[in-house]
């Protein structure tokens, strides 16, 4: 058929199409608006955050039963969210034995003064630490060793992934001792705060029987070296934020909320802070390294996004 006789065709077909209501299919055009089945996961989230917007234990199995998705779908709607913003941070959980329970579940930290969560929220101020110093893993097992053998090789055979966990265990705990108020960075904690902390570290980590816990080899009777060890670590972590904190114009001893959030690199510590420590300031930065410098800015978002990401304020958009 010649080619004149196949636009004529084509055009007869396209006349068929426009006549019995034929259309062009709906694209789904990028938007930077929620979808139906977004609000919905956002919905459930922010009905199991803290003040902060921090989001615990709920994991992928909760999420599933909570809004009805497949796992393939939360995982695309938690990206879609991530991409946006709205999650603004993300630990990973993980199955091993050495926890009570065996399965320690995600956390999501969403940033609940988000525009498309509405305005108004008082998400008070962050003050990001900034410490390019040794790698938070070599600091524990270099300060177990100096204390007892048995507490370098326990942190000796904990796997990276273990490890992060840990570390995000401890920034819980580091967040508690904050939270209340004591006098002064140095001064010890009264027995009660004290017995609180190793009650929460006693209840997240699997007790030894007789000489293994999880796939850990530890004996029963210093498992309470342990646990003290864990609380001492918490405790030097929540002195020297609080000594850094106590350097702002508007710290408070007491009254003050405070949670520390997972950020990428582990020398970096983000700090959640309500009521701001700074007046007109929602962001501060202290740097140590190459110079002691403090950054003033009036919100995060003056951040570039690069920093951001680092810091742990905002999940990397795609591309």
């Amino acid at each position: 058929m010649p080619i004149t006789d196949l636009r004529s065709r084509e055009g007869c077909d396209e006349e068929a199409e426009k006549r019995i209501g034929y259309k062009q299919p709906p694209v789904r055009m990028k938007s930077d608006q929620l979808s139906l089945a977004n609000r919905w996961l956002l919905a459930v989230l922010v009905s199991h955050a803290n003040e902060f917007g921090v989001v615990d234990e709920l994991g992928m199995a909760d999420l599933r039963q909570l809004t009805g998705m497949t796992e393939f779908r939360l995982k695309a709607q938690l990206t879609r969210l991530m991409d946006m913003g709205v999650i603004r941070s993300y630990a990973p959980g993980l199955s091993r034995s050495l926890f009570t329970g065996v399965r320690v579940r995600s956390s999501y930290v969403l940033d609940l003064s988000h525009p498309l969560l509405g305005t108004g929220v008082d998400r008070g101020g962050v003050v990001v630490i900034d410490e390019e110093t040794e790698a938070p893993r070599e600091v524990v097992i270099r300060v177990a060793g100096g204390v007892e053998p048995v507490l370098r090789d326990y942190f000796q055979r904990l796997s990276d992934a273990d490890f992060d966990v840990f570390w995000h265990r401890l920034d819980g705990y580091a967040s508690f001792l904050l939270s209340r108020s004591w006098k002064a960075p140095g001064r010890l904690l009264g027995a009660d705060l004290a017995a609180e902390l190793e009650a929460l570290i006693g209840n997240d980590f699997q007790r030894p029987r007789g000489r293994v816990s999880g796939d850990l080899s530890i004996d029963e009777g210093h498992w309470l070296r342990v646990i003290e060890h864990f609380s001492f670590l918490a405790f030097e972590r929540a002195r020297r934020i609080q000594a850094v904190l106590m350097g702002m114009p508007d710290w408070k001893n007491g009254g003050v909320r405070i949670q520390l959030i997972p950020t990428l690199c582990p020398r970096i510590t983000a700090v959640l802070v309500k009521p701001s420590p700074v007046p007109r300031y929602g962001c501060v930065v202290v740097k140590y390294e190459p110079w002691n410098v403090c950054e003033l800015y009036e919100q995060e978002a003056d951040l570039e996004i690069d920093d951001r990401h680092r810091f742990g304020l905002q999940a990397r958009p795609k591309g």
